[in-house]
Formats: structure tokens, C-alpha cells, sequence
């Protein structure tokens, strides 16, 4: 008996410790963009983070959403308030998944995927948010 709840107790904080690195985004190139698109909107600078997409974004992405659909976008973001991140679900070369609350959608988990492009400098081709 004592022997299981040892083993009980190990496993909860393997387990625990597990999921607390699971809140830090990774260091890696697609982490870093994807902690600094989430910085960006959480700026509340429109033109800011105009800048960052246009530096940071594929040219495909770029060129499937004209500018000014962009600024919608962005503006739909920035009413969401601000992004936190709760768990980095999964991180590769190609994807980084989180789940995000927002401060004005109390209660709410969101579902953001951020898609890359490959190579050694990857850019931001995709962005989905969901709820």
C-alpha cells in the first residue's frame, strides 16, 4: 500500500511538472514569432502590428488578405482584449497550437494554430483562432 501511494505520489508531480512546461512557449524560431504576434496584438497598436505582419508574415500570407482586410482582422483581435496563454498544445517546424483565453471573453478558452512556413528563417503563413 505504501509503495502504490509512493508511486501515486511520484507520478502527480511528474505529471505536474510536465504540464507546467507545457505554459512556456519553446525557444525556438516559430516560438519567438509566436510570442511576438502575441505581444503585437496585445500592444493595441494598430499600425504596430501592421508593421510586424508585414516583417513577419509570409509573402503568401501577405498577398491572400489585402491590407485592409488585415486591419479588420486586427482590429477583431484587439477587441478580444488581451491574449494570455494558457498551454502550448503542440510545437513543430511547421505549427505552433495554444490554447489562449482573452480578457474580454471571461470564461472562454480559444484555440490559436499559428502555421509556418519552412526553412532556416520560417515566416508566419497562417494564423487560426478558434473558440
Amino acid at each position: 500500500m505504501r509503495r502504490t501511494l509512493m508511486t501515486l505520489t511520484a507520478l502527480l508531480v511528474l505529471s505536474a511538472s510536465g504540464l507546467a512546461a507545457q505554459t512556456k512557449l519553446p525557444d525556438t524560431p516559430q516560438g519567438r514569432l509566436t510570442a511576438a504576434f502575441l505581444a503585437a496584438v496585445n500592444a493595441k497598436d494598430e499600425m504596430a502590428l501592421a508593421r510586424f505582419q508585414e516583417a513577419n508574415f509570409s509573402q503568401a500570407a501577405l498577398d491572400r488578405r489585402p491590407t485592409d482586410e488585415r486591419l479588420s482582422k486586427n482590429r477583431e483581435l484587439r477587441e478580444l482584449g488581451t491574449l494570455t496563454l494558457v498551454t502550448v498544445v503542440s510545437s513543430s517546424a511547421t505549427a505552433v497550437t495554444l490554447t489562449i483565453t482573452a480578457s474580454n471573453e471571461p470564461g472562454v478558452t480559444l484555440t490559436l494554430i499559428v502555421g509556418f512556413t519552412g526553412g532556416d528563417s520560417p515566416k508566419i503563413d497562417t494564423i487560426s483562432l478558434t473558440a
